[in-house]
């Protein structure tokens, strides 16, 4: 397994790591060995953001005894209501999600904790002039979480989240697909969200990902490449023999 420098967060990480999204509604012995494997691969980073309370239960045993060997991701502004995740700015819910996960994993501590799902420039005003940026600080000022991140599909909004200095990682959508569309439509397809046509102004004084990139690596903000084949578009689309 290829280990990289995480930004200037001092930590190593695997270069594939483990996604957590796709396998929440596994049993708990699939959890078990998708995790022992994992490890024994060499991934060291695990993101869980979504799972019912059992789910993450059977992570924390899976992750029994491995605990120093692995950076677990959390994230700040979503939940689970009745088995299905919802993003959700609501503190009270929020704060509950992220208790469970600290309980569940059985852990005292979050190597990132991500304000999620980020995507437009109120919300994002929201949460770094708000009580979510304000808890994660807590929380990492007291040693409950080692860095604050934030994952975004916007080019736009990731940038100023970027430029702000707030966050010490970035998750950003990086595949094939993203980066040919033009401003940020990927994403909108793939979920089936309308996709308005920008005048070209307006994609004139809109931020490229080439910039966006930049300033990462000149900030030494890592990136997390988020649906690196398009939340499973590009292999759904791929035919045999091809």
């Amino acid at each position: 397994m290829i280990y990289r420098d995480f930004g200037k967060t001092g930590l190593k990480v695997s270069a594939i790591g483990m996604g957590c999204e796709y396998v929440w509604t596994a049993d708990e012995k699939q959890v078990y060995d998708l995790v022992r494997a994992a490890v024994e691969a060499g991934i060291n980073y695990f993101d869980l953001f979504v799972g019912t309370p059992a789910t993450r239960e059977y992570y924390g045993k899976a992750l029994k005894g491995l605990r120093d060997k692995v950076c677990l991701a959390g994230h700040l502004g979503c939940a689970d209501k009745d088995g299905q995740y919802v993003k959700t700015r609501d503190e009270a819910l929020c704060k509950d999600f992220l208790q469970q996960f600290y309980e569940k994993l059985d852990t005292d501590y979050i190597d990132v904790l991500f304000l999620h799902n980020c995507d437009d420039e109120a919300d994002l005003n929201e949460i770094l002039n708000g009580w979510m940026y304000a808890y994660a600080k807590e929380l990492q000022d007291t040693g409950r979480v080692g860095f604050i991140g934030l994952s975004s599909h916007n080019t736009k909004t990731a940038l100023e989240a970027v430029r702000s200095g707030k966050i010490d990682v970035l998750m950003f959508p990086v595949n094939p697909l993203f980066n040919l569309l033009p401003q940020d439509t990927a994403d909108a397809r793939m979920k089936g969200r309308e996709v308005k046509a920008m005048t070209e102004e307006e994609k004139a004084a809109y931020p490229s990902k080439q910039e966006l990139y930049e300033l990462c690596g000149k900030q030494g903000v890592p990136i997390v490449a988020m649906k690196p084949f398009a939340a499973g578009n590009i292999l759904k689309t791929l035919k045999k023999g091809d």
